[in-house]
């Protein structure tokens, strides 16, 4: 199957994709055939083996790709014939687009596998509605996918555990994006990610597509095949999958450097305005022809260009190099296609140089094809080494980067610097639900969930201050920052935790500071306001009384608030103890009714 739709070239994404019409076709078969359960049963082995037959095309096209190095037959497309395919998509097609534009992917393409897949406004629907599904079953499904790839010698050692904790927090991500139903370019964009990931693991196409077969089987065990719309609902999963799986092959194939030049009809490809340079070299290694691409890039006219050695022509000694490299392979035996890398004018080039041995009046002619790869090799950077890079900026910085499922409170993503922060590992809160909120001191728990719960969608994000008991015994300050995020009908909160501890101290010694200094200044005036106050009543009692003396008695009342001033100021000091006592308000009234009536005087009763 691979080798044939090489040969009429159809490229491998839209034949896989062809396999979703296969299993739909045949669901409502299999469920009219035999009871719920042994229906779903077969079903699920017909997505085994439909994704096993998958793998083996997709290797046979990647294995006939490599071993058919000269120029194949000028064949008509399929696209012209009257059984309309969709388009063919790999550089070198009909379509001649090439790998860095088409990567640039835009929304007319993604909609166009849309509907070839069927994906129409029911089946997203019914992908949607079985999303709670989706998302409860990942993690026992991701779990069970990971442990078999660490238990196999094969993958084990593509997949230590570290990369499959980052890969598992990855795909349940993307598995949230698929029961979204979000079908765009931004979407389809992901998923090469998804491609472009795998691949820099080493893990093949044929593996991944055998993997997601075991995924694909355990989110269907979840469908109770006595419902209605069980066959819908499988149907629906599938098309997204196979929809998924056309943008996964699209990365794979161009993150493959062998793989991202393949030169077909290469006298289509010279024609003006094409990405892609072109030139043709004869036996003598002049340059005989060039599409205007070429010319630019040699940076001279086209009439001087003409029959000029090619090491003079263009302004990068690679070119000719990858000529005679290729006459010698030729000669020794080899391929007729070599590839080479090159740079020029801060660019990376990517250059191909087949033989035309055997085309009539190219006898020992060579074409060379460069390809400007730069944003290819931008978007093929390992994927990892990126994510790994942020972690490193947030880990070195003590920041907790979390995301949370707020309908349980399970952390579902977070870094490895939780350790230095909170003093526990990352595992110790993913998919556990609640698993912050009870490691929160008891004192401080319920503000933090009733903090938790007053978070809106769409809001400004919320800040509190909260204790937390370490392991090593130490209470701890932490300070988290969240918000709630809506998109799509899916609900996240996004958070970042920092520890604070040592700020909280430094507030706390202030603090302490400030009270010393209340205290020293309360000890002092409440000394000389005690003279003071002494000094008046005194006088007073030489004079014959306050009452003769309203001065003496203003006075008086003025130091008295001040002294009552200082004593609150020595009660925030801490230097005023305060004992708590049970009194009775007729009994104290009564034993200070004196005094009252020495400081406010009597009044008649009306």
């Amino acid at each position: 199957v691979g080798v044939v739709h090489h040969r009429v070239r159809l490229s491998p994404q839209w034949y896989l994709t062809t396999y979703a019409h296969v299993i739909c076709d045949h669901l409502p078969v299999l469920f009219a055939a035999a009871p719920p359960a042994v229906a779903l049963a077969q079903a699920i082995a017909l997505i085994k083996s439909v994704f096993f037959d998958a793998s083996l095309g997709l290797d046979a096209y990647g294995r006939v790709v490599e071993a058919d190095r000269g120029l194949p037959r000028v064949t008509q497309s399929v696209t012209d014939t009257a059984h309309a395919a969709p388009p063919a998509s790999r550089p070198g097609a009909d379509d001649g687009v090439p790998s860095q534009v088409r990567l640039r992917l835009d929304a007319a393409g993604a909609e166009a596998r849309r509907q070839y897949l069927g994906l129409d406004a029911a089946a997203i629907t019914r992908l949607r509605a079985w999303q709670p599904v989706i998302a409860a079953q990942t993690p026992a499904v991701l779990d069970e996918f990971y442990q078999f790839l660490g238990e196999r010698p094969e993958t084990s050692t593509l997949v230590p555990p570290d990369v499959a904790e980052r890969l598992k927090r990855q795909v349940a991500s993307y598995w949230r994006e698929l029961g979204a139903g979000t079908f765009d370019q931004t979407y389809a964009a992901s998923r090469m990610r998804i491609g472009i990931i795998h691949e820099r693991i080493g893990l093949g196409p044929s593996w991944y597509l055998a993997g997601l077969a075991r995924q694909v089987a355990g989110f269907a065990r979840a469908i109770d095949p006595a419902q209605p719309d069980a066959v819908a609902q499988l149907q629906a999963l599938v098309r997204a999958v196979c929809f998924d799986v056309s943008f996964v092959v699209d990365a794979y194939m161009d993150a493959r450097g062998d793989r991202l030049l393949q030169l077909e009809g290469y006298a289509r490809q010279l024609v003006a305005g094409l990405a892609s340079a072109v030139a043709i070299v004869d036996a003598h290694d002049r340059l005989v022809s060039a599409n205007r691409t070429m010319v630019q890039i040699a940076g001279g006219e086209a009439a001087v260009l003409y029959m000029l050695p090619l090491d003079r022509a263009l302004p990068m000694p690679e070119a000719a190099q990858a000529v005679r490299a290729l006459r010698q392979q030729v000669a020794s035996g080899g391929g007729t296609r070599l590839t080479a890398d090159a740079r020029h004018g801060g660019r990376r080039l990517r250059l191909t140089a087949v033989a035309l041995s055997g085309e009539s009046g190219l006898e020992g002619a060579v074409a060379l094809v460069v390809d400007d790869v730069t944003d290819l090799v931008r978007l093929a950077v390992d994927i990892d080494v990126e994510h790994r890079n942020l972690e490193e900026v947030a880990d070195g910085l003590a920041v907790v980067l979390w995301e949370m499922d707020p309908a349980t409170w399970t952390i579902t993503a977070i870094n490895r610097a939780a350790l230095d922060v909170t003093g526990w590992r990352d595992v110790a809160f993913l998919g556990i639900p609640s698993a912050w909120r009870q490691r929160v001191a008891d004192v401080d728990r319920d503000r933090v969930g009733e903090w938790m719960q007053a978070l809106e969608a769409g809001a400004a994000a919320s800040t509190i201050d909260y204790r937390w008991p370490g392991t090593d015994g130490q209470e701890r300050w932490l300070r988290t920052r969240a918000r709630l995020q809506e998109r799509d009908g899916v609900r996240r909160v996004l958070g970042v935790t920092t520890d604070v501890t040592a700020e909280r101290r430094r507030d706390q010694l202030r603090l302490d500071a400030l009270m010393t200094t209340a205290g020293g200044v309360a000890h002092v005036v409440n000394n000389c306001l005690t003279a003071v106050i002494g000094g008046i009543e005194l006088h007073g009692l030489d004079t014959g009384g306050l009452a003769r003396s309203p001065e003496l008695e203003a006075a008086l009342e003025a130091t008295r608030k001040a002294a009552t001033m200082a004593s609150r100021l020595s009660d925030f000091a801490g230097r005023q103890r305060l004992d708590v006592e049970t009194l009775a308000p007729g009994d104290v009234g009564h034993e200070r009714l004196p005094r009252l009536v020495a400081m406010c005087g009597t009044r008649a009763a009306r």
